[in-house]
């Protein structure tokens, strides 16, 4: 009598078994336990499938398999041969008849995993999370992990709280487990570390899912968990952390253009641009295609006194990325540098016009305050940076920017609220133009003192590169103060 216990023979094991039994040939004793059972009709469907699918007869075969499935005593070879050549076919029935047997005979089986894919995938959400809760624990955890980093479905009543804290509760317990639990449960290392990171960033406790990263085990000598390592890095700003992982990273692995894009950062924090270039021209030989590495490039160019080349860099990205505004506005800015002004304004215009409704507050804002400091089209300029002060009214710059505009529209009260909340806004990190346009209206207002103080603090802050020009401006300012 057949059982669902006994171990199946691979099909080409079974195949030639069948051929020595029809041949009158007796098998060895050993394999002799392995014979299909002639009193079982899930084996003889079996047999008949295992020769439909030989002889080329793969519908037949297909619904032979589907029949064996029917019976009590189905070995699970047929399963898994129904699976592959529903697949083979396209045939999502036969896919999902041997896909769900299998969940609940032999939920362990990689067929499973990829049927749970395809739920996923095909968006069959609901589907998926009812097998999920069916299976055991340790069973597609890649897929349970992400089903909680997903927004919930529509309708659905959810305790984001107790997500958050089952996601943690399961992260945490992987990172510490060894490598054969990782193998016996399918943990996919590469997606788990890059699931960390959305997780981190999602909650921001980048730094803290860093300390997660560094005390696991599996994620020491992982090149993939390094480069996570080094994003996180990046996104928190933490320069300390990203030197380590960009020198621990790139040993593990030297082709990833992450790491020599990240090293051109580095070196650019450092006033070390011609280094910072030549990073950024391997990470570019690395990864042609990413326009953020030559966006890197101009700014390198630019602090190496590279200026026609940094421009030539920002005009191939306009004609590449003409929807990245940080192209239109990093452009914008070197022209101004250079005292380039109408043609500043001219590509600013261009900008609006093409990024349309896309502008974010943050172009308008530069786009206004450009046209302030030339002092021209201030109606328009107040317009721009009225919008940008709306859409986020606690933004100091934004609210300089339209401080600066009251101030030169002569609107004096209303400067002054603006400017004084610019301030308020900065709180510790004060900026010296903030200061600047203060103290100006200061000077207007006849608190000569009050503006004294304030150019001489932002002269205090004024950075070092600056010093030459804005530095000599906040100078003047102040020796033409009355004594």
């Amino acid at each position: 009598m057949a059982s669902a216990q006994r171990i199946r023979p691979p099909l080409l094991l079974r195949l030639i078994l069948l051929a020595m039994v029809l041949a009158g040939t007796s098998p060895h004793s050993a394999a002799a336990t392995l014979l299909p059972n002639s009193s079982s009709q899930a084996d003889r469907l079996c047999l008949q499938g295992s020769l439909s699918e030989m002889q080329g007869d793969l519908g037949v075969a297909r619904a032979l398999y589907r029949k064996v499935l029917d019976e009590v005593d189905a070995p699970a070879v047929a399963a898994e041969s129904l699976f592959r050549l529903g697949l083979e076919a396209g045939d999502d029935d036969a896919v999902e008849k041997a896909a769900r047997w299998l969940m609940v005979k032999e939920p362990a089986r990689p067929e499973v995993q990829v049927w749970l894919d395809r739920l996923y995938t095909g968006g069959r959400l609901g589907e998926l999370d009812m097998a999920l809760q069916a299976l055991p624990d340790t069973v597609s955890i890649h897929l349970r992990v992400q089903r909680l980093l997903d927004p919930p479905m529509a309708g659905v009543r959810v305790d984001s709280l107790g997500r958050v804290q089952a996601l943690e509760s399961l992260l945490r317990h992987l990172l510490r487990q060894n490598a054969d639990s990782w193998e016996r449960w399918g943990v996919r290392s590469r997606l788990l570390w890059e699931q960390i990171l959305l997780f981190s960033m999602r909650q921001d406790r980048l730094k803290e899912a860093d300390g997660w990263l560094a005390t696991c085990p599996m994620a020491s000598q992982d090149a993939a968990a390094w480069l996570v390592r080094a994003r996180m890095a990046a996104l928190s700003e933490d320069l300390v952390a990203l030197r380590r992982a960009v020198e621990v990273g790139r040993g593990l692995d030297s082709l990833e253009a992450f790491y020599p894009v990240m090293a051109g950062r580095l070196a650019l924090e450092d006033k070390e641009p011609l280094l910072a270039l030549e990073e950024l021209r391997l990470a570019r030989r690395l990864d042609p295609e990413d326009p953020g590495i030559i966006s890197l490039m101009a700014l390198a160019q630019e602090d190496a006194g590279l200026l026609d080349e940094a421009e030539s860099s920002l005009r191939v990205l306009l004609v590449t990325t003409p929807e990245d505004e940080d192209v239109w506005t990093q452009l914008c800015s070197l022209l101004q540098g250079q005292g380039r002004n109408t043609e500043a304004l001219s590509l600013y215009d261009r900008g609006r016009r093409e990024l349309g409704d896309t502008a974010t507050p943050n172009f308008m804002n530069n786009y206004a305050y450009a046209l302030a400091q030339v002092g021209e089209g201030l109606n328009e300029a107040l317009a721009m940076a009225e919008k940008a002060v709306q859409a986020e009214p606690d933004n100091a710059a934004y609210r300089d920017t339209i401080g600066w505009i009251y101030l030169q529209l002569n609107r004096m009260a209303d400067a002054e609220t603006q400017l004084e909340r610019a301030r308020d806004l900065m709180a510790g990190a004060l900026d010296w133009e903030v200061l600047l346009h203060l103290g100006i209206l200061r000077k207007r207002q006849g608190r000569v003192e009050e503006a004294r103080a304030l150019w001489q603090k932002a002269l205090e802050l004024l950075p070092a590169d600056s010093q030459d020009s804005h530095g000599s401006v906040l100078r003047d300012l102040l020796s033409g103060l009355e004594p």
